[in-house]
């Protein structure tokens, strides 16, 4: 079954043949595990329309996404959306939560590691995981945007599913805990998983 087939039925037509070249190299074969994942791609990528996290959150946003996340309340939110998406991204990526859990210990990481590429690759640990796996090297880390190239946003994905050994992985809400720790817009995973299966099962038909 085409990869390349079943990502442009999803919308994906910029992607398809870097998600099919993707899908090969990172060993995600089985039609099945291709399905949820582009399903995951689908969702974090807003329907293949976003490969660079949107900073520009409100103050209502952020209460909503970060509760509590390095102390913030409705207040600090406020202030924090008031400077714009760089103070927002170093806010919620920085600090001791950034330190702990992305490795981001600059006061500009945050925003210089913020989410790009189709699975929103987020924090300095994870771009140099990510640059390490896809070249053998630390050049992600001199150049995050790369991961905004079709063929690198695709291929980052991929290799972020394949670190988190989601091959086989049946349950959406294992996959996307996996990927997004706070199970962000779970319902919609699982519609877009759902859709992935029938797309599948109209393919293999």
């Amino acid at each position: 079954m085409s990869t390349e087939k079943l990502a442009f039925l999803m919308g994906a037509k910029e992607f398809s043949k870097p998600l099919e070249d993707a899908v090969i190299l990172w060993g995600i074969v089985d039609g099945r595990d291709k399905a949820r994942f582009l399903a995951q791609c689908h969702v974090e990528s807003m329907g293949f329309n976003r490969v660079e996290e949107n900073m520009g959150y409100s103050a209502k946003r952020l209460m909503q996404v970060f509760p509590g996340r390095n102390g913030l309340t409705p207040a600090i939110a406020k202030n924090i959306a008031a400077q714009g998406p760089r103070a927002v991204a170093n806010f919620v990526y920085g600090g001791k939560w950034g330190r702990e859990n992305l490795g981001n210990i600059h006061p500009d990481d945050g925003w210089d590691f913020r989410g790009r590429g189709l699975i929103q690759t987020t924090g300095r640990d994870n771009y140099r995981a990510t640059s390490m796996g896809m070249f053998g090297d630390l050049r992600l880390l001199d150049d995050p945007d790369l991961l905004l190239l079709p063929e690198y946003a695709a291929s980052s994905a991929a290799y972020f599913w394949y670190s988190r050994r989601l091959n086989g992985v049946e349950d959406v809400r294992e996959v996307t805990r996996r990927i997004n720790r706070g199970l962000l817009e779970l319902d919609k995973r699982k519609a877009q998983t759902a859709r992935a299966y029938d797309l599948l099962e109209f393919l293999t038909a």
